[in-house]
């Protein structure tokens, strides 16, 4: 309660603590030098009522998601981090779906692929990649046919 001056009437009588006034913010015009020091460490910014009785503040550039540094940055960030972490998800899935279609369509061959393996420990995944590779074209069509599945499944 340090920044907190008392006003009121005599002794004895009700007292109101009041904020003092706080200057402008000197990097924007829509709120005070303090909420935008708050606003700069908090995810959801200069959100408030200036001391002025001032609506509420909204979109401060002092706090925004483009500004680096501030916190709503920093979750900005990880949201997007997340996302492309999803997408990849998303594309590794659609790769396994068109691969194990095309172990179903020349299963002769994919056995013998396993069989030139050998005893290694990953010999399916490199026998699934292998006739991918040997397949290449109709690998794509069928990624381009699971990737249109996903959409419809994620809609």
């Amino acid at each position: 309660m340090a920044d907190r001056i008392m006003h009121g009437t005599p002794a004895g009588d009700f007292h109101t603590w009041v904020d003092p006034s706080a200057g402008p913010c000197p990097n924007c015009e829509c709120c005070t030098e303090r909420l935008c020091e708050r606003g700069r460490k908090h995810a959801f910014g200069c959100l408030g009522v200036a001391t002025s009785g001032r609506e509420l503040v909204r979109d401060c550039p002092c706090s925004a998601e483009t500004t680096e540094g501030t916190e709503a940055h920093r979750a900005a960030m990880s949201r997007a981090a997340n996302a492309a972490a999803k997408r990849g998800q998303g594309h590794t899935r659609v790769r396994d779906r068109a691969r194990t279609q095309l172990v179903h369509r020349y299963p002769d061959e994919y056995a013998e692929l396993i069989a030139a393996q050998g005893k290694h420990p990953r010999r399916w995944d490199r026998a699934r990649a292998e006739l991918a590779r040997r397949h290449e074209q109709e690998f794509r069509r069928l990624m381009t046919d699971e990737f249109a599945k996903q959409a419809l499944e994620e809609s």
